[in-house]
C-alpha cells in the first residue's frame, strides 16, 4: 500500500502523509520502516523518501497488481516463478518466458510444492498477473532481478 504512493522519484514524508487518512498515519510510518530495514527505499535526514534500485525493481514488478490482494509477492509465489522460468523458454523480444503444457509437471517437481498448493498459488500469481496462461510477464522478469 505505502510503495504504490512513492513515486520512481521519491518525494517527502509529509506529502506521503497527506496521501492517506490521519488515522493510518502510524500503519504508514511502519511500512515505511519495514520497507527500509528491508533496503526498499532510504528515509532521508531531511525527511526525503529516495527508492533504492532494488525498490525500483519491486515497484515496477508490483505496479501491475490489484490493491486488493493482501501479499502481492511471497515466497511461495517467487519459488514458482523461478521454477517456471527454470522450465520454460525465455523470448526475449517480448520480454516473456513461455512455458509448454508438458513442462508445468517439472515445475511442480522443481519448486518442491504439492501439485495441490501448486496450483492455488499459480492462481493467485495469476490475479497478481505475474502468470498469463502460457508464460509468465515481464514483471516476473523484475522480480527475478531483484532476488
Amino acid at each position: 500500500m505505502v510503495l504504490h504512493k512513492i513515486p520512481e522519484y521519491g518525494l517527502f514524508l509529509n506529502e506521503l502523509f497527506q496521501m492517506f487518512d490521519e488515522t493510518l498515519k502510524e500503519e504508514v510510518q511502519y511500512g515505511l520502516n519495514k520497507l527500509e530495514a528491508r533496503g526498499i527505499l532510504y528515509v532521508l535526514p531531511n525527511d526525503g523518501i529516495v527508492l533504492t534500485e532494488a525498490g525500483k525493481l519491486l515497484k515496477e514488478a508490483l505496479s501491475g497488481v490489484p490493491e486488493g490482494i493482501a501479499h502481492p509477492l511471497n515466497p511461495i509465489i517467487v519459488r514458482i516463478l523461478m521454477a517456471i522460468k527454470h522450465v520454460g523458454n525465455l523470448y526475449e523480444k517480448e520480454q516473456k518466458v513461455r512455458i509448454l503444457p508438458k513442462n508445468w509437471e517439472e515445475a511442480i517437481k522443481i519448486s518442491g510444492l504439492d501439485p495441490e498448493t501448486f496450483n492455488k498459488e499459480v492462481h493467485l500469481a495469476r490475479l497478481a498477473g505475474y502468470i498469463g496462461k502460457t508464460s509468465i510477464t515481464e514483471s516476473n522478469i523484475f522480480i527475478n532481478e531483484y532476488i
